[in-house]
């Protein structure tokens, strides 16, 4: 038990000092072979681990996620106690499995989210009930290092154009739209939820000039 304690303190501490850096945290492994055949050691000596890739159909993703791990500590200058490691594993597996869990996704999508933050999918469903567990999901990809601001961001986003009179034809009759676009291009987010609702009004026009729609208007008799 004093061990697992060492260990998730370790983890947060590398952690933190990723938090803290400004570049994104990108590119190939630079890891040593044998601390690459540690890893492997580590997880096919741990029964938890061998449960929980069991349980979840996560083997690949384990292994993957406790490379990328070591490398963050290689890049923080922060060296992985070998004694630490078998626990470090099992950690990283039980954050995976969680998250994967809790919101019901292959573990590759929520992969990187956990190398960063750990096991937070359980607090995100519980921050943002009113988002289904997809909207966690796609937070947890496009900010895997930081996904409670963007899904923060996104909700005063949100908010911000339903009250918008401009976006008012979208927001009566597809709100949907509106939170997916925000989602899913949040840097252009506007731009494409007035270019839909142009498009939507216009359908609109086309159906009203059909013959035989209601609002049709008649055409003047020939002389």
């Amino acid at each position: 038990m004093l061990r697992l304690q060492r260990a998730s303190a370790f983890m947060h501490e590398v952690r933190l000092a990723q938090a803290g850096t400004p570049t994104r945290f990108s590119g190939r492994n630079r890891l040593y072979p044998e601390q690459t055949r540690a890893i492997t050691q580590a997880m096919e000596s741990s029964a938890l681990v061998a449960a929980v890739k069991a349980a979840a159909q996560i083997d690949l993703p384990v292994n993957r996620l406790a490379e990328r791990f070591e490398e963050m500590c290689r890049r923080q200058g922060m060296t992985m106690d070998a004694e630490l490691r078998p626990s470090v594993v099992k950690l990283l597996a039980a954050e995976l499995w969680v998250n994967q869990i809790a919101l019901g996704v292959r573990a590759e999508k929520i992969m990187s989210a956990t190398l960063h933050q750990g096991a937070v999918a359980p607090e995100l469903l519980k921050e943002f009930p009113e988002n289904p567990a997809y909207v966690i999901t796609c937070a947890l990809e496009h900010a895997p290092a930081a996904s409670g601001a963007f899904l923060r961001r996104t909700r005063e986003e949100i908010a911000s154009i339903s009250s918008d009179p401009e976006f008012q034809i979208l927001t009566s009759n597809r709100p949907s739209e509106i939170m997916q676009t925000v989602i899913h291009h949040p840097s252009d987010a506007r731009n494409r939820l007035l270019r839909a609702q142009e498009e939507m009004k216009g359908r609109w026009l086309s159906q009203k000039r059909k013959p035989g729609h209601p609002d049709t208007v008649p055409e003047e008799p020939q002389r």
